[in-house]
């Protein structure tokens, strides 16, 4: 209900859909590593960590955004 966050969201969705569709076409192993890569973020929040759910999420967005940025470099 936050109107404000709502528009900024609205903003931005499509370019990360985008940029996640784009990403998780790269990993070649399929769903199940997907699963696996988001593991340690679930597992933080599970646990009520959200210092170490926050770290887990920024460490597989910078890995994840520098494998996306090296095959978007790679095909320019």
């Amino acid at each position: 209900g936050h109107s404000r966050l709502e528009q900024q969201y609205r903003l931005v969705e499509q370019q990360v859909r985008l940029t996640i569709a784009s990403s998780n076409a790269l990993v070649e192993e399929g769903a199940d590593m997907l699963i696996e890569q988001h593991r340690p973020i679930v597992d933080a929040i599970l646990a009520g960590d959200a210092d170490a759910a926050a770290a887990a999420a920024w460490r597989h967005n910078e890995e994840e955004g520098q494998k996306l940025a090296a095959s978007l470099r790679a095909t320019a």
